[in-house]
């Protein structure tokens, strides 16, 4: 038998393999939140994933997926129901290029790898046949960093918004002015503060005060108590998504895209998940922009340490943290 026969059946093989022992990673088992997929339940059986946003001529009330390939990291979903085409001779089935990444036991973040598609409302999954699409077909785009999506798992909101810090350029009390589509409020007024030092939840929440400036309500959190449930660092900017804590909150998650500079840090945030090309000072419709005033710190950095030889390369030693005030 040839080499390239062998090949073949190897490959063949190899795809049956794949396609059997699929299974989305069992961290993420049970039933989350996310804004941009609704109720998300993930399991070890099929359907692997199900979530309760639907899409243009979607006559379903939940979308079932089901585990059909790992791709290194990725994984790749297909319906299990199609959409019918105009033609009515075939059908169209939803794939999804998903890659999960952990923030906390609580809380994740996932990126979506295929094109955007007008077809699905702007979002980013492909639309295929059920037996001839292939995985460069599905997996065919790099998304911005800022693109990410969260969810948070049902039952424990609470354990999700005090497991996971902020982000550096958030981590201290300042002063801020903020604007929106109607113009710029709250400069100078120094009574108007966002905080993440406070004792009892230091670095974990974000605490603002607006009685000096009641016009404007960030964050859309009227009383002003936010858990970071994700946080990214990435080279000059950070993202975060915030999780707010009213009691009847009109908004539950708020993205923020952030940047720290000498003398301010600038952010800009907006309902649900970030958008693609969003930066720390981009004015979205619905969201708005900040510039804060740090007036106080409480980042974490390197105490002083003893300088050690270990296999000829000079290392640091002991990894002391200690806060900045």
């Amino acid at each position: 038998m040839s080499y390239s026969v062998n090949f073949a059946i190897f490959w063949i093989l190899m795809r049956i393999y794949s396609c059997q022992d699929c299974t989305l990673p069992a961290e993420t088992f049970g039933t989350w939140e996310s804004p941009s997929l609704g109720t998300v339940t993930i399991s070890g059986s099929t359907p692997s994933l199900t979530f309760t946003r639907t899409f243009t001529g979607q006559t379903v009330t939940v979308n079932e997926m089901k585990c059909h390939e790992i791709s290194g990291s990725k994984y790749i979903l297909i319906s299990t129901i199609g959409v019918d085409t105009f033609s009515g001779n075939d059908q169209v089935f939803l794939w999804m290029c998903v890659e999960f990444i952990q923030a906390s036991l609580y809380s994740y973040y996932f990126y979506l790898h295929s094109e955007v598609e007008a077809g699905f409302d702007g979002y980013r999954l492909y639309g295929g046949p059920s037996d001839t699409t292939l995985t460069a077909d599905v997996c065919s785009s790099t998304p911005d960093m800022s693109e990410f999506h969260t969810m948070i798992k049902t039952g424990n909101e609470m354990d999700a918004v005090n497991a996971v810090e902020c982000p550096d350029p958030l981590l201290g009390t300042f002063i801020y002015n903020i604007t929106d589509s109607t113009g710029t409020y709250c400069g100078g007024v120094d009574t108007t503060t966002v905080n993440a030092c406070d004792a009892a939840t230091e670095r974990t929440h974000v605490h603002v005060d607006n009685t000096g400036c009641t016009s404007k309500i960030p964050f859309h959190s009227t009383g002003g108590q936010l858990g970071c449930i994700v946080s990214i660092a990435s080279t000059g900017t950070s993202y975060a998504s915030l999780y707010n804590l009213d009691a009847s909150p009109s908004v539950q998650f708020i993205c923020v895209v952030i940047t720290e500079e000498t003398d301010s840090t600038y952010l800009s945030y907006i309902a649900g998940d970030c958008e693609s090309g969003q930066t720390a000072t981009t004015l979205l419709t619905g969201g708005a922009t900040m510039i804060l005033t740090k007036q106080v710190s409480c980042k974490l950095r390197q105490a002083s340490q003893t300088l050690k030889f270990v296999n000829g390369c000079v290392v640091t030693f002991p990894p002391c943290l200690q806060s900045i005030n």
